[in-house]
């Protein structure tokens, strides 16, 4: 144990100590590469977060790029897109599994009682995502700017067509800040969803008939739930919208190709506009997303009861 890497012990101490055979954790959890070097016989798995996307090669980066290497670690991967381009920590990993997004299961499985709980419907629920008003890096900065443009190339449509508009703000926020930036960027009456509720951001979008952005995983979720969505993006950073072109996705709009991709989205049935999505795009997608959460379990509990005869074969 004393040879172990500091940042596994504690892992490695619970993993001997309990007999454990499988290690769950998200994707965030970089250390995971480094425990399965030690622990053998464990099957490791990965739960996706969010949305990943290659920037390997954009002058300006969210997060640290690292050199490509094989993994045991099997990955729930939020969509199909995930087999050929995830490559969080530079991990390459052994299966990945498309299931969805965990937060999008477990909230479809409670979606009879919560989506009743707020009556209000809207035309455009704007999706707030981790906007600091007082930026502080290069990002930040870029990310706040680009969000004030679709804000404030939106307030006139808004105005034009009388629309009910909701702002649904992310956790994460500085939310009292936030919303006062954002009514100094955005001329227009609305109402304020705040984060802190369970679901409250689904719940909204699934109340409203456009859900308008910078790239979220919340887009992607929306879509997997018959959604409309547009991803805008002002700025020449590919990851702040969502791949592939499309109805669903528009890059520099001017306020009048704006506004026409907006009426093109507020005209359609869903299945005019999801024929209009583009393939890359639907790869965001799963076809049963409250699926996530069982399909993991039936994957788990087989891995380990193969292993388990595997182990009594080889005796």
């Amino acid at each position: 144990m004393s040879t172990l890497p500091k940042e596994i012990k504690t892992l490695s101490a619970i993993v001997l100590t309990l007999g454990v055979r499988v290690v769950i954790s998200t994707d965030q959890y970089r250390d995971l590469l480094t425990a399965e070097q030690h622990l053998q016989g464990i099957h490791f798995y990965w739960i996706q977060h969010g949305l990943f996307f290659d920037q390997r090669y954009e002058s300006i980066r969210r997060e640290e790029v690292y050199p490509d290497r094989e993994t045991s670690v099997t990955l729930f991967a939020q969509s199909a897109y995930d087999c050929e381009n995830f490559r969080r920590w530079g991990a390459r990993p052994r299966r990945v599994i498309p299931v969805g997004s965990l937060n999008n299961s477990v909230y479809l499985s409670r979606a009879v009682t919560v989506r009743d709980e707020m009556s209000p419907n809207y035309d455009l629920c704007i999706v707030e995502k981790g906007i600091n008003p007082d930026a502080d890096s290069e990002l930040s900065t870029i990310r706040r700017d680009n969000f004030a443009d679709l804000l404030e190339s939106l307030a006139p449509y808004c105005l034009i067509n009388s629309l009910k508009v909701v702002v649904a703000l992310s956790q994460s926020s500085n939310q009292d800040a936030v919303v006062k930036w954002i009514r100094q960027k955005f001329r227009y009456n609305f109402d304020i969803v705040y984060g802190n509720a369970d679901f409250a951001t689904y719940r909204t979008v699934d109340h409203s008939d456009v859900t308008i952005g910078q790239v979220s995983t919340v887009l992607s979720e929306a879509l997997c739930r018959r959604r409309k969505v547009l991803s805008v993006n002002f700025t020449s950073l590919s990851y702040l919208v969502l791949p592939g072109g499309g109805i669903a996705s528009i890059t520099r709009p001017s306020k009048l190709e704006l506004a026409d991709r907006l009426d093109e989205i507020r005209r359609a049935s869903w299945e005019s506009y999801w024929s209009a999505v583009s393939t890359e795009t639907r790869d965001l997608t799963v076809a049963n997303p409250n699926s996530a959460v069982s399909t993991i379990n039936q994957i788990v509990i087989a891995d380990t009861e193969l292993g388990i005869q595997s182990t009594t074969h080889r005796r």
